[in-house]
């Protein structure tokens, strides 16, 4: 019996006799209960389609950057390596890498402008499951040794940073942000800085 009809009985009833009203109130605690089952299951059905996306889905990450190999006199190399350690291919993506001085790791900012001293991906890649991309920066800058003095002894930091958009195959756009700076120690191992690495 549905909601409906056991209120249409109740109109019918009226006041009815005691066995009447609670055969009424048994039916419709049935009704709910029934109604509550199937939302329920609809619920779990949404939940286990959300976990399965979840599951399944293309994860774009940045795992380190390369060795910049400054040499004085020299034009370096920056570049990061990212990867798909997802489940399914990352479609349509585009990863924007940039490069900057900053007086210490925290002061590290991503900052994208129009046009300057950045590299962009002219056209969208697929990037399959394991698949590794290199990602680098066109450098207007040459290695001096005062630059090499300054990060050796902590004065500033040079710091590599980007961000990629994407999408998974059930068309959920997705986006992951990376920060790092070049270790003072060796000066060429990239660190994560503080702030400024998240995906989503």
């Amino acid at each position: 019996m549905t909601r409906e009809s056991i209120d249409f009985a109740k109109a019918q009833a009226g006041s009815g006799d005691a066995d009447t009203q609670a055969a009424l109130a048994l039916s419709k605690r049935s009704a709910d209960a029934a109604e509550d089952a199937v939302a329920l299951a609809e619920k779990n059905r949404l939940d286990a389609e959300a976990q399965n996306r979840w599951e399944q889905r293309a994860w774009l990450g940045f795992l380190e950057g390369a060795d910049p190999t400054l040499k004085v006199g020299e034009r370096p190399t920056l570049a990061a390596w990212m990867i798909n350690s997802g489940r399914t291919p990352a479609l349509g993506a585009r990863p924007i890498i940039s490069y900057a001085f900053a007086a210490n790791p925290v002061a590290c900012e991503p900052k994208f402008q129009p046009t300057g001293e950045f590299y962009k991906f002219q056209s969208r890649m697929v990037v399959q499951p394991g698949m590794k991309v290199a990602t680098g920066v066109m450098v207007h800058f040459e290695v001096t040794q005062p630059i090499l003095d300054a990060l050796k002894a902590e004065r500033q930091v040079l710091c590599l940073f980007g961000r990629v958009e994407y999408d998974d195959i059930f068309d959920a756009r997705h986006k992951t942000e990376f920060n790092m700076y070049l270790a003072p120690s060796n000066l060429s191992t990239w660190l994560f800085a503080p702030k400024g690495n998240t995906a989503y």
